[in-house]
């Protein structure tokens, strides 16, 4: 079982479980990769909603959450930049600034 996991992993995945296995990694990308690392499943059963346990619903429901919240940034920051007569990587680099200033709030 776990060559077929190694087998899965590609485009970025290796670097994903690599950070899931981190202390920076949100609780609930730790237990995931925790039960990837036993065999129990893989990480594309767990991203195409194969997999029907609570670990991994938890981690979607972050991970929506998450995304929701950066694309909200993103849309304030081309609001901002349109009123402001900028760019569109103008408005880009105040989304980054938006979600550093953010990530950085909270890890104080």
């Amino acid at each position: 079982m776990r060559d077929r996991v190694r087998a899965d992993r590609s485009d970025g995945a290796e670097e994903l479980a690599q950070f899931a296995r981190s202390a920076e990694a949100p609780p609930e990308l730790r237990a995931v990769q925790s039960r990837i690392d036993r065999g129990e499943f893989t990480w594309e059963q767990a991203w195409t909603e194969d997999v029907d346990d609570e670990d991994v619903r938890r981690l979607r429901r972050s991970a929506r959450t998450f995304f929701a919240d950066v694309a909200a940034v993103f849309e304030t920051a081309e609001e901002i930049a349109r009123a402001q007569g900028l760019s569109s990587d103008e408005a880009a680099d105040l989304a980054f600034q938006e979600l550093q200033r953010r990530k950085e709030a909270d890890h104080g």
